[in-house]
């Protein structure tokens, strides 16, 4: 029996394998049986396999990993892999010589964990766990290990594969993370608590300063009327003049506490979320703004604003501080048009007021909605620098953003969003 190659007729090189029987024993024959046949087919794929194990004994020797393949008939190893020595610390040859290595050194603590996974394992399922090892140095090592049995046709465990990896600096990051994460979240607590008693001091502060101004305040002017009423022949025009200027202030400040009062008191409430029809809403804001300004003649334009959830109450307060401005800073325009509608954005409601009015410098933008901040004197416009703030209030209480955009003398709009309607508890609607 033979085998060798040989050139074939198209000049291609052909395995051929040849087997000679010698019959020349049997004086009846006296010859040899030559029987030839074309392996090339055969080697060609047999070269395949040989390189193929190459290439994967090779892969297997030099992954970080540990792999390892074990004969459940015999208990012992098939292979495994140099990385098993890196992880454990104990040569292949320990390995073959013990192959109970593995499990001996599974820190105390954590054999429960392969115990119980050993049940899966039988069953034929694969299994995924983290364990400490004591490396043959003496350390304590975390691992990770894969584990996947090999069923025969009966369904008997014939072979168990296995990958393992070494993931004690992992788990040393994890645990510096969970642990930072633990101060971090113990200093937000503590700055929570702090900032909310803040504000609760501030908010009472606020309270009680501006209902214990309210009584004085309305002493100052009843007596300013009583004495416009009854001396107002006595006071020349200079007279007249304090009189109206003590009044006006007066009133400002009256205004400016009752601000404060609703600032206070939307701060502090509660949200009673219900589903709103946006355009009724902003119709009644619309007549009540306007019987209230008689005299200024604006053009409204209300497109359509669909429904949305939130606390009725609350909302109407921002449309009207939002086209209450609207319509105080574009009334010294020559054609005032205030426009009120939504856009979408990546499937997101922006609700938006604009108007042509005075407008005002981007620089300060930043100031709109900061309590008592104002971008143009009170001899301009009348107001307190409350509105604003109030509006943003109510919106982040919604869980949305305000902004603005404007150019001076050239009008503004203000934008704002509401949550996702499905951020919103079932249990908070009416």
């Amino acid at each position: 029996r033979a085998e060798w190659r040989q050139k074939h007729i198209d000049g291609t090189w052909r395995w051929m394998e040849g087997v000679a029987t010698n019959l020349l024993h049997d004086p009846a024959v006296n010859a040899v049986v030559d029987n030839f046949r074309d392996i090339t087919e055969r080697k060609v794929a047999e070269q395949k396999l040989e390189k193929a194990a190459k290439e994967l004994s090779q892969i297997f020797n030099n992954v970080e990993e540990g792999l390892f393949s074990t004969d459940m008939t015999t208990q012992k190893y098939l292979q495994i892999s140099a990385g098993c020595e890196k992880i454990y610390g104990y040569s292949i040859p320990e390995f073959f010589a013990n192959p109970r290595i593995w499990y001996e050194v599974i820190h105390p603590d954590d054999k429960i964990i392969i115990d119980r996974n050993n049940e899966k394992i039988n069953k034929g399922e694969s299994v995924k766990m983290q364990f400490r090892i004591i490396h043959k140095d003496q350390s304590i090592r975390w691992v990770e290990a894969k584990i996947i049995p090999a069923l025969n046709e009966s369904g008997v465990i014939v072979r168990v594969d296995g990958i393992v990896n070494d993931i004690t600096a992992r788990k040393a990051a994890e645990d510096e993370l969970q642990a930072l994460n633990h101060v971090l979240e113990k200093k937000v607590a503590e700055r929570t608590a702090q900032l909310n008693e803040a504000n609760k001091t501030l908010e009472s502060f606020s309270y009680s300063v501006a209902h214990d101004l309210q009584a004085p305040l309305r002493i100052l002017k009843g007596y300013a009327e009583i004495l416009k009423k009854e001396h107002g022949k006595q006071l020349d025009a200079e007279g007249h003049r304090l009189l109206s200027v003590i009044m006006n202030y007066g009133g400002i400040m009256t205004q400016l506490i009752s601000d404060l009062l609703n600032f206070s008191q939307v701060t502090r409430s509660s949200l009673s979320y219900t589903r709103v029809n946006n355009n009724h809403l902003v119709k009644e804001v619309v007549e009540t703004i306007k019987h209230i300004n008689p005299d200024i003649k604006v053009e409204i334009k209300l497109h359509e604003l669909g429904f949305c959830i939130c606390d009725p109450g609350l909302m109407k307060q921002v449309w009207v501080n939002l086209i209450s401005n609207a319509v105080k800073y574009s009334k010294k325009s020559g054609n005032p048009l205030i426009e009120i509608g939504i856009e979408k954005k990546d499937e997101q409601v922006i609700y938006y007021v604009k108007d042509n009015g005075v407008g005002f410098d981007m620089r300060y933008a930043n100031k709109l909605f900061e309590v008592f901040q104002r971008l143009h004197s009170q001899a301009e416009f009348e107001g307190t620098g409350i509105g604003l703030a109030l509006a943003g209030s109510i919106i982040a209480k919604h869980g949305g953003k305000i902004w603005a955009q404007a150019e001076v003398n050239r009008g503004a709009v203000f934008y704002f969003t509401l949550a996702e309607e499905q951020k919103i508890s079932a249990s908070n609607l009416d």
